[in-house]
């Protein structure tokens, strides 16, 4: 009888545990509704989630066009420092060129001179060896 006892008793821890480990199993997935079992709160959500998307698609909107504005402010800005930029070259160019021609003129203007005192000088010679 002792023998059976033990078998018995064995029996049992194993049934013990083997409940205690379906508890924990069944725990880890309890069953989710899928839907809330009130209609009139699902149609509540409804209605607020079909707002919320009508006013996203309105924001969206929104901001597709002031990218779009955007970019076409962009686009006019780099034409305007693109326009900018050939102007200043432009004007570098003609800056170069204008310096090169004084330069040029600088230097007649100092033969010019040189020739003038030049012959003003033997002009007072002339007349200086007149006067002697």
């Amino acid at each position: 009888m002792p023998l059976t006892t033990e078998l018995d008793m064995s029996l049992l821890d194993k049934l013990r545990t083997r409940d205690l480990i379906d508890q924990r199993f069944s725990q880890l997935f309890e069953t989710v509704p899928l839907l809330p079992r009130d209609d009139i709160e699902v149609r509540g959500n409804n209605l607020q989630l079909e707002n919320s998307i009508k006013n996203l698609k309105e924001l969206l909107a929104k901001k597709e066009s002031d990218k779009k504005k955007l970019l076409d402010i962009l686009n006019v800005k780099n034409r305007d420092a693109e326009r900018l930029n050939d102007e200043l070259i432009s004007s570098t160019i003609e800056n170069n060129i204008l310096q090169e021609r004084l330069a040029l003129l600088q230097k007649e203007y100092d033969t010019l001179i040189e020739r003038w005192l030049r012959k003003a000088q033997i002009e007072a010679d002339t007349m200086n060896s007149k006067l002697t």
